[in-house]
């Protein structure tokens, strides 16, 4: 159940129950609407959009009555290169004029490995900041999580071993569900290792808890989709806002994926632009194939509320799916 919580500066804050003893959160803006709406939002718009937002939602908490913390003892832990995305440092700054909080930072890529899944590939660089009775604020896109997975247990070792407790852990994600199983996880072992000074955690997810398909996952039926990557508008949990916005454009239902590859859109737009045209070319070949824009959306969002309603006639008609991936492989080359 998802519950009306705050209304700030164009933030609607909805909370949800917690999980294992997690608070949930849910948050909807203008700027994460157009982010996980419009894939041609890029570069230093896309990060200072995603700062703003996530600027916006720690005021939104903050007036919610939300524990967020002292300023001297606010450390942002980046998991590299995901988290410079969210400007959480920054954000911190611009929403109550922190100066004196601080930067911890480490690498952690993964890599598919066929049958073994998804493992870490390169975790070498490490800068931690450890202070005592932290509060820690951390976010990434979480799709497998095992980044941040593999970050999580290193940062609580490493703080317990040096004597420094951790109070409290605030997690931003455009993510799935899997990013509250980790804050769990890392709530469990914060909870055990410093129980005189941990008081607790909360995920705060923009626009929508999304959808990943696993290998082995019969449902939902994609034809095209990046197993383990993916962040899907369904099935998933929407802010109502989210939900509304898919009717604003016709292509926002129908992308691959809420994020696309969340490094590359703000640091290498080469390889975004070719990621994004060749999304487009293999929705192309379905029309090509006679599939149809209708065929395609009840694929992907079949909980689309225009699908109740009198659609227009060429939705049925494959040409017109093929004019607009036309339209957007073109508008891809041009970025």
């Amino acid at each position: 159940m998802m519950q009306s919580l705050i209304e700030l500066d164009e933030c609607h804050l909805y909370q949800l129950p917690p999980f294992r003893g997690v608070e949930r959160f849910i948050a909807t803006t203008p700027e994460t609407r157009d982010i996980c709406n419009n894939p041609f939002t890029v570069g230093t718009t896309y990060t200072s959009n995603l700062r703003r937002a996530t600027a916006k939602t720690l005021s939104a908490l903050k007036l919610a009555k939300r524990d967020l913390g002292e300023e001297r003892n606010a450390v942002v832990q980046h998991v590299l290169r995901g988290a410079l995305n969210f400007g959480v440092l920054g954000a911190l700054a611009d929403a109550f004029g922190w100066e004196r909080h601080s930067g911890g930072f480490f690498s952690s890529q993964r890599a598919y490995g066929g049958k073994d899944g998804w493992h870490i590939t390169e975790a070498n660089y490490q800068k931690p900041i450890l202070v005592s009775d932290a509060d820690w604020f951390i976010a990434d896109v979480v799709a497998t999580g095992v980044s941040l997975e593999h970050v999580l247990l290193r940062l609580i070792h490493k703080s317990q071993k040096k004597g420094k407790p951790v109070r409290r852990i605030t997690f931003f994600t455009i993510g799935s569900a899997r990013a509250e199983q980790l804050i769990a996880l890392a709530d469990a072992r914060c909870r055990k290792a410093f129980p005189d000074h941990y008081l607790g955690a909360r995920v705060i997810y923009f626009e929508g808890i999304f959808g990943v398909k696993n290998e082995g996952d019969e449902h939902p039926a994609l034809r095209i989709v990046q197993l383990g990557t993916d962040l899907l508008r369904w099935p998933a949990l929407l802010a109502p806002e989210f939900l509304k916005s898919q009717s604003d454009d016709p292509s926002y239902a129908i992308l691959n994926c809420v994020i696309g590859d969340a490094g590359s859109r703000a640091y290498d737009r080469r390889a975004y632009k070719d990621e994004l045209a060749h999304y487009w070319s293999e929705v192309l070949v379905l029309a090509s194939q006679g599939v149809t824009y209708k065929e395609y959306l009840r694929e992907r969002f079949p909980v689309d509320p225009r699908l109740k309603q009198e659609i227009p006639g060429e939705w049925g008609d494959p040409v017109w799916l093929r004019e607009l991936a036309t339209k957007q492989i073109a508008r891809a080359h041009s970025m």
